[in-house]
């Protein structure tokens, strides 16, 4: 973990990888799991309207601002104690985005498997606008194109260049990983993802409704990207959440590895 972003620049179990490791020279949403915050994904444009008010963000090559701001910043360990740790940072406003809002993660790893929580509090004047998210990247040593992934359920959202249309297509999500840069508002609380040895993942989700699922051409990973929001939230409304003054927003994940049977 580092305190840049509160980063999971690597993670194992049983000794091998279960995210794809960050070697210091990949940028934190191409490897590891990177902090999501306060907007997930996409902003179209960088431009975004809130209580009557036009806003401006920094956008990148795309034109559009992307990931929020908080892996790029500096936390601070507030708690700490054995397979835990919890780390905290206030930001008093950034460009484009002049709200206060006060950042919590906490990291824990147990046999259960390792949980992560996420909240935010509004601790400005103003109704703020938010959506939190996080971007792992699971890896197994198998091909890629033999990983299945299970949500049951689910809706696509419609994308043109990477924005939803704000059309919503019913999907059940059961099948092999494909390529996808896609996001899905799930209808439960739990994702799969079966390999074909070894052990599966199961990522149990609490107030994270939707997913975002992308597969790089630079790794044999797939980001399952859980989020309170989908991309463009800040002008579509699809779970943008107004935190008023004094309150919170909180959400949680749990990666589970799970060992296969053996077979005699």
């Amino acid at each position: 973990m580092l305190p840049l972003g509160a980063y999971i620049a690597d993670l194992t179990y049983e000794g091998k990888p279960l995210l794809l490791r960050n070697d210091g020279r990949q940028s934190a949403t191409r490897a590891g799991m990177a902090l999501l915050a306060p907007f997930a994904n996409r902003v179209r444009n960088g431009e975004y309207l809130f209580d009557g008010v036009k806003h401006k963000l920094p956008v990148n090559s795309e034109g559009h601002a992307i990931h929020g701001f908080v892996k790029d910043k500096e936390w601070r360990v507030s708690e700490e104690g054995d397979g835990f740790i919890k780390m905290e940072l206030d930001s008093k406003g950034e460009p484009g985005y002049p709200f206060e809002l006060s950042f919590a993660v906490s990291y824990e790893a147990s046999k259960r498997g390792f949980n992560v929580e996420m909240a935010a509090i509004n601790t400005g004047r103003t109704n703020a606008p938010i959506t939190m998210g996080a971007h792992p990247y699971f890896t197994h040593p198998s091909p890629r194109s033999q990983w299945f992934i299970n949500a049951g359920d689910a809706f696509r959202l419609e994308m043109v260049g990477n924005i939803p249309t704000g059309r919503t297509i019913p999907q059940r999500l059961s099948t092999y990983i494909g390529e996808y840069d896609d996001c899905y508002r799930i209808d439960g609380d739990e994702v799969q993802l079966i390999f074909p040895r070894d052990w599966d993942i199961v990522i149990k989700l609490h107030g994270f409704h939707f997913i975002q699922l992308f597969t790089p051409s630079w790794a044999n990973a797939v980001a399952v990207e859980p989020m309170t929001g989908a991309p463009d939230a800040f002008n579509n409304g699809i779970g943008l959440t107004a935190l008023e003054p004094g309150k919170s927003l909180r959400a949680s994940f749990t990666m589970m590895p799970r060992p296969k049977a053996v077979e005699l």
